[in-house]
């Protein structure tokens, strides 16, 4: 299969725009014109848009925003994780995807402003990302939300700690109910076929990829951490996992690693969906309005949440 017909002219114009990779121009200058370009193509707010309240949060004063749907009855919480290689990306950046995810499946959802790499390697990020969730625990009454249905969620970069965060929750016997990965990079293996097809990737490069690693975590030390790389976890760290929502694009350097950590962790007896993106691109979700396929996934996905987060007498 080729890449979706209806994907071809966001991926020219991607092309168009970006002559040079971003990570080969100066790191500041990559971020604001990601930002001005996410920005540009953002599509109108739609009817019953919901506009995010900016708090900072937790013992490590973390910067979120939060988005509540007009539900009066009590649901779930998602934190949500921004993709962009832990590097660039911000909840601004993704302000229209987390809105319509707390208006289309009914999840409060709190959209994280972690702090970014390289200034701030593994394990910062994933620090701050188990401080919100525990701030989101202990206030979520009066967030209007039941705290025994707390998801996460993330793309790319943000589905890796999402991953990781599920891992940790296990850890410390935190109860969550589900986990959204959405294209999420896990490991650092770069040999896997879809990282040696992927070097002329839309979207996201192998190259870029490995260069996004060695940003966030260089060391080998780590390299070794399930916190760090998911796919380290051991199948005995893998059960008991909350259930999970993965999905993956068929062209994307990312594509096996997603899609062997949902054959594991459906092999350790977790609850998983899996999504595998015939014909997709990298960071698809962005294209939900535009393109049948991307939009096809992220309705099953709202409804896979939605799904675990309603109270049963509704």
């Amino acid at each position: 299969m080729n890449i979706d017909p209806s994907l071809i002219p966001v991926v020219e114009r991607y092309r168009a725009q970006w002559p040079v990779p971003g990570h080969e121009l100066p790191l500041e200058e990559w971020r604001d014109r990601y930002e001005r370009s996410v920005a540009a193509a953002r599509p109108q707010p739609a009817e019953g848009q919901i506009k995010g309240v900016d708090l900072t949060v937790g013992a490590m004063n973390v910067s979120i925003r939060i988005y509540r749907p007009p539900q009066a009855a009590s649901r779930g919480g998602l934190v949500y994780f921004h993709g962009g290689g832990w590097v660039i990306g911000s909840v601004e950046s993704h302000d229209d995807i987390t809105a319509d995810i707390a208006r289309d499946s009914g999840c409060v959802v709190a959209s994280v402003e972690y702090s970014r790499a390289p200034e701030q390697r593994f394990p910062t990020a994933f620090n701050e990302g188990m401080d919100v969730l525990e701030w989101f625990g202990r206030h979520a009454a009066e967030l209007g939300v039941d705290p025994q249905r707390l998801l996460v969620a993330g793309d790319s970069a943000g589905g890796n700690l999402s991953a990781a965060l599920a891992l940790a929750c296990r850890e410390r016997e935190i109860s969550l109910a589900g986990q959204v990965l959405l294209y999420p990079c896990l490991d650092v293996d770069f040999t896997r076929a879809s990282y040696l097809n992927g070097r002329t990737a839309p979207f996201l490069t192998s190259d870029q990829m490995e260069w996004f690693w060695d940003q966030y975590a260089p060391s080998p030390a780590a390299r070794a951490d399930r916190h760090a790389v998911p796919m380290r976890a051991c199948d005995t760290h893998l059960s008991g996992l909350a259930p999970a929502f993965v999905t993956t694009a068929q062209y994307d350097p990312l594509y096996d690693e997603g899609a062997q950590y949902a054959a594991r962790l459906k092999a350790a007896g977790v609850d998983v969906r899996y999504e595998p993106g015939p014909g997709l691109v990298h960071g698809y979700i962005r294209l939900r309005h535009v393109a049948p396929g991307p939009g096809r996934i992220y309705r099953e996905m709202c409804d896979w949440l939605r799904e675990r987060v309603t109270p049963a007498d509704k």
